[in-house]
């Protein structure tokens, strides 16, 4: 478990790790022995330990044709946000793995009173991202950077959606917090869309997603622009109620690509229900909804 590998550090490991990790957020891949050095003022000799130590547990490699730079594996940049999270009080102590992503890995955490939350580990690769990231508001330049930290600003980037959603009451999980490259957030008993064979009240659970939508569109500015049934958390506690997850990729209202992105949202989630539980909704009448040109509207079956 990432919790076993922050207990083998002492205070110069996490002091060498918290440097090496604030060079990446500066888009710097790599970092220099000797600036380390001169950083964390350690003696040699138990700084060559602590990188030797580092490297041993895969939380830091060095450069493969220069052993003189060392930078952060995504395995060290998940213990050094734990770290952070746990002194910062936004967790006490981290669980087990609920799930892997395309992007991410997903833990389940204790808040300080004894409240479930989720760690969300953003782990950017070569994937849709890739695709996604010329055409969205990270810009061109974004491609030059390193996986971790596109990782870092997808997290930063998430957190900032769900902050804003949250006090608008849309249904996304509540953010508690964020460090470095993981999101804390409400943990929801739940299910994923894609994964439940019938719901109790579909139409409601579609009504849910299209309001939050609409809010976010409309209050709030911001377009999900990557929307599917495996964005979509359906909560079994009490109430099918449908949370929207998973907002890294989200663009401005005014964003070039906004329009078309929101539409291929609406699209794709009125696909799904018209093929999964024969619910006859207009695209078109839905769209106009979600941009507010109209205030309600009736199934068409």
């Amino acid at each position: 478990m990432l919790i076993n590998f922050l207990l083998k550090l002492n205070d110069l490991d996490i002091e060498v790790l918290r440097y090496i990790i604030s060079n990446v957020r500066r888009g710097k891949e790599y970092v220099l022995y000797r600036n380390i050095q001169s950083r964390t003022r350690a003696p040699q000799k138990k700084l060559d330990e602590s990188l030797a130590k580092l490297t041993r547990l895969r939380i830091l490699v060095r450069h493969p044709s220069n052993p003189e730079y060392y930078r952060p594996t995504f395995r060290g940049v998940n213990v050094y946000a734990i770290h952070v999270l746990i002194r910062k009080g936004v967790i006490k102590e981290i669980l087990d793995k609920l799930g892997v992503g395309k992007e991410s890995e997903v833990y389940l955490a204790k808040r300080e009173n004894d409240e479930y939350a989720v760690v969300k580990f953003h782990r950017i690769g070569f994937t849709s991202f890739k695709r996604a990231s010329i055409m969205r508001d990270y810009g061109i330049y974004f491609q030059r950077y390193g996986w971790i930290y596109k990782s870092i600003v997808s997290a930063e980037r998430e957190y900032i959606a769900l902050n804003e959603l949250s006090k608008l009451d849309c249904l996304v999980p509540k953010p508690y917090g964020y460090a470095v490259n993981a999101v804390v957030t409400q943990y929801i008993e739940g299910v994923e869309l894609y994964k439940i064979k019938d719901l109790e009240s579909p139409t409601s659970v579609l009504m849910d997603i299209l309001a939050t939508i609409r809010t976010a569109y409309r209050d709030a500015g911001i377009v999900h622009g990557d929307l599917s049934e495996y964005n979509v958390m359906v909560s079994i506690d009490h109430t099918e109620r449908g949370y929207i997850i998973d907002w890294p990729q989200w663009v401005y209202r005014d964003h070039e690509s906004a329009e078309i992105l929101l539409r291929r949202d609406v699209e794709y989630i009125v696909r799904y229900f018209r093929r999964r539980y024969n619910i006859k909704i207009n695209f078109e009448v839905a769209y106009q909804y979600v941009t507010g040109v109209i205030d309600h509207f009736e199934k068409t079956s």
